[in-house]
């Protein structure tokens, strides 16, 4: 039997450049993924936290695996398949293994085309023109896992406010807790106005926050002791 899927999406309407990039995102989603359960989420916090606006919409998912999806960006389409068979029957997570950031020309050309068409078809990407930066480090973006498994790492911790280290934590305790992860594949992100910086108070404290994490890392007891901390907002419930 197939598993059934639900994607994710940590979304509060901003500019009209990141509205388009969302509608096309999710259209594409729902190309490679017809039969899945799509959950668009804000927790209502200020600023808009997105660790809170996934936990959000993984207590609404129903799928057997979900998929946390970022906005702007978009995974090879044979890898939302593959991953769900992975995910569905091992315990590992999945993420893409190379990310890369497009500059705003090529993203304008990709936005053109229609939603559907294979990556093969998109207009060509070349690097020393159409990309910002790539690299094999990101663990964001597009990561799968089972619902269980997502449960068991109590989904995102809404005590990294707005945007920053949220990713990079819940890669750390899904591994500690849950199994190792998948790479393979590509993931692209679209370009749009940048709405953070990395020196911000925020993202400093949630630099703080990340080095309990990376002490924890694992430790599998380290690890649930500071899941179950006060303040963590995940989900408490079962599957």
């Amino acid at each position: 039997m197939t598993a059934s899927l639900s994607i994710l999406f940590p979304w509060r309407p901003a500019t009209t450049r990141r509205q388009r990039i969302f509608d096309w995102v999710r259209a594409r989603y729902e190309g490679i993924a017809p039969d899945a359960e799509v959950i668009v989420a804000d927790s209502g916090h200020v600023p808009f936290s997105r660790a809170a606006s996934k936990n959000k919409a993984l207590a609404e998912a129903s799928g057997d695996v979900v998929l946390f999806a970022d906005a702007d960006c978009v995974p090879h389409e044979d890898w939302v398949g593959e991953m769900v068979e992975e995910c569905s029957t091992r315990k590992v997570w999945a993420v893409p293994k190379r990310c890369t950031l497009l500059l705003r020309g090529v993203s304008d050309r990709w936005l053109r085309q229609e939603p559907g068409t294979p990556l093969a078809q998109m207009p060509p990407v070349k690097r020393e023109r159409d990309v910002d930066w790539t690299g094999i480090s990101s663990v964001g973006g597009a990561v799968m896992v089972s619902r269980a498994g997502a449960f068991m790492a109590r989904g995102y911790d809404e005590r990294f406010a707005g945007w920053g280290w949220e990713d990079a934590a819940f890669a750390l305790a899904l591994t500690t807790v849950w199994g190792a992860h998948v790479k393979r594949s590509d993931l692209f992100h679209l370009w749009h106005e940048k709405d953070k910086t990395w020196d911000s108070p925020l993202i400093k404290q949630g630099r703080h926050l990340m080095d309990f994490y990376e002490a924890a890392a694992g430790r599998r007891r380290t690890m649930s002791e500071l899941l179950w901390e006060d303040g963590h907002g995940g989900p408490t419930g079962l599957v």
